[in-house]
C-alpha cells in the first residue's frame, strides 16, 4: 500500500468514493478541486491510499491554530479492516506532527460504531457529543480527540 498526497489524476476516483460512502461528506467539486490548488504549506490536506495502482481510500484533514481536524476519510468496502484506515490516519497524524499540532478531532455519527472502535483502538477519547448534529438520517455526532502533545507552559 502506498499513502501519499492527492493528485489531480485522484480527484474523480475520490470523489466517487466519498459520494458512494454514506457515512462521509458530500462535498461539492470545488471542494475537493481547492485541496488540488493548495500549497505545500495549505492548512488542508488530502492522503490518498493506493492498492496495485487503484484508490483503496482518502483522508482528509484540516489544520486550524494547534488543532488538525479530521473531516472525512473513507476506505473502499472490500479494503476494510486491511489496515488502509490505520495507513491513512498514520498520514494525517504524522502531517500533524510536522505542522506542530497538539491535538486531532473528528466527529463521528454516534451509530457508527465500527468507526468509534476504530478511532478509540487508535488511542482517540470521546469529548463530548453534539445532539442532532447529523441528517439523512438524523444522528448525534460524537466528538473525538487524539491529543499529540501537550502544551508547552513557555
Amino acid at each position: 500500500m502506498t499513502v501519499r498526497p492527492i493528485a489531480a489524476t485522484d480527484l474523480e476516483a475520490v470523489r466517487l468514493l466519498a459520494a458512494a460512502t454514506p457515512e462521509a461528506p458530500h462535498w461539492e467539486p470545488p471542494i475537493y478541486q481547492a485541496f488540488l490548488e493548495s500549497e505545500a504549506d495549505s492548512p488542508r490536506r488530502i492522503f490518498v491510499a493506493e492498492l496495485s495502482g487503484e484508490l483503496a481510500g482518502f483522508i482528509a484533514g484540516r489544520i486550524t491554530v494547534d488543532v488538525c481536524e479530521l473531516e472525512s476519510i473513507a476506505v473502499e468496502p472490500r479494503h476494510r479492516r486491511t489496515g488502509v484506515g490505520s495507513g491513512l490516519l498514520a498520514a494525517l497524524i504524522a502531517w500533524a506532527v510536522a505542522s506542530h499540532v497538539l491535538k486531532v478531532q473528528l466527529e463521528v455519527r454516534s451509530a457508527n460504531c465500527s468507526a468509534i472502535i476504530f478511532y478509540e483502538r487508535s488511542g482517540f477519547r470521546r469529548d463530548g457529543l453534539r445532539r442532532g448534529y447529523y441528517r439523512h438520517p438524523d444522528d448525534d455526532a460524537l466528538l473525538m480527540s487524539l491529543t499529540l502533545a501537550a502544551p508547552s507552559n513557555a
